[in-house]
């Protein structure tokens, strides 16, 4: 299907002029006909981080890209401290707008400690913020086009030259991490770039693009365009404004797959709390792409199913290794679990394991109660 793409980056916590620039580029929230791509850091630096949260949470036509705020925030949540570069990087605003100054406790002036954060009572906001993070893309892929945030994994070919790697789609949540750090600038000018398709991007202000184009301003902060990449980060804190780039493309035809599950990962992906499922890399799996869906079928009951989204892919020589990457919660496998693959050996034989490895497929959830009941 043909839809009309609307791709935004950055926002940093600045609801109005997200708002606003939406409304400008004829944005309608919800129309089947219109897609919105965030490509990450919806959060920090700015003011209005909860109203960012509510706008976005309430669309439904909408993909959302996770950027290396989305990385830092998470971490720092998740270790209920924030350190000196959290201040740095404006994560305090998101904290504020979210759990109010009482999240703070005692505020070193100096930030030279970390300051231990307070999230009691609001346990369900945390939850929720969470959740909305979890659900977030490492890239979106269209006919034409392929959105991320700083950059798609690459390796050095020659010094001073890069390539996007072949099994990008693949990679582990540790090298998705590096890539949204990196500056597409930098990766542009080393030659990183994607036969047939266009990277649209932020992470680095569109400004840099004076960098390749010596006709343009160093001031401009307008949507960046060259050969096999698109920049649209108007630094948003300094412009007060939201790039919005709209285009036109095909949407890559979801396909359906099916996979049984046993009665407690089946209610582990019906209630949110499993959002990986670990499967052999054989050939059956190596036909799933990001965006596809997955319909799950209760193996003690036929007639309950449930549909999730897949939204991310990642590949491992085995079981063990997703462990480095993932809690067990998230996995859906027993607390302080050490070997997975011993785990995994009643499903899929050790020689299988050699063979193909080991795929981790993350999931979102498609429909708020998560469980349907065939008639």
């Amino acid at each position: 299907m043909r839809k009309k793409i609307f791709a935004v980056s950055d926002i940093h916590g600045h609801y109005k002029e997200l708002k606003n620039a939406l409304e400008k580029a004829g944005f309608i929230p919800n129309d089947e006909t219109q897609l919105l791509i965030v490509c990450g850091d919806c959060f920090d630096r700015g003011n209005e981080n909860r109203l960012v949260f509510e706008y976005l949470n309430a669309i439904q036509n909408k993909i959302l890209i996770k950027g290396n705020h989305e990385d830092m925030l998470a971490l720092i949540l998740d270790k209920k401290h924030i350190g000196r570069g959290g201040f740095s990087n404006g994560i305090d605003c998101t904290i504020r707008d979210f759990f109010g100054d009482e999240a703070f406790g005692i505020l070193d002036p100096m930030y030279q400690a970390a300051i231990k954060l307070n999230f009691w009572g609001k346990e369900d906001i945390l939850s929720e913020l969470h959740s909305f993070m979890a659900d977030m893309y490492d890239y979106f892929e269209t006919e034409n086009y392929v959105f991320t945030h700083g950059w798609l994994p690459s390796v050095a070919v020659d010094e001073g030259v890069y390539r996007i790697k072949d099994d990008f789609r693949l990679e582990q949540p540790g090298l998705w991490e590096r890539a949204r750090f990196t500056e597409w600038y930098r990766r542009y000018q080393q030659g990183a770039l994607l036969e047939g398709k266009t990277i649209v991007c932020g992470h680095r202000t569109s400004r840099f693009g004076c960098l390749f184009d010596e006709t343009r301003d160093p001031s401009d902060f307008s949507a960046f365009y060259a050969k096999g990449m698109i920049a649209i980060d108007a630094a948003t804190i300094q412009s007060k404004e939201v790039n919005v780039l709209v285009i036109e493309d095909e949407e890559i035809p979801m396909q359906t797959h099916k996979m049984s599950l046993k009665t407690e990962p089946f209610l582990q992906i019906c209630n949110g709390e499993k959002r990986v499922e670990m499967r052999l890399l054989d050939e059956k799996r190596k036909k799933l792409r990001v965006g596809d869906r997955i319909v799950f079928t209760h193996t003690e009951n036929e007639n309950e199913t449930v549909s999730v989204r897949v939204i991310g892919l990642h590949a491992y020589k085995k079981f063990n290794d997703m462990l480095w990457d993932f809690s067990e919660n998230v996995l859906g496998v027993p607390k302080e679990t050490e070997d997975l693959d011993e785990m995994m050996s009643s499903y899929y034989s050790r020689e299988d394991v050699q063979k193909f490895g080991a795929l981790a497929i993350r999931v979102q959830i498609e429909k708020e109660d998560g469980l349907n009941e065939n008639q």
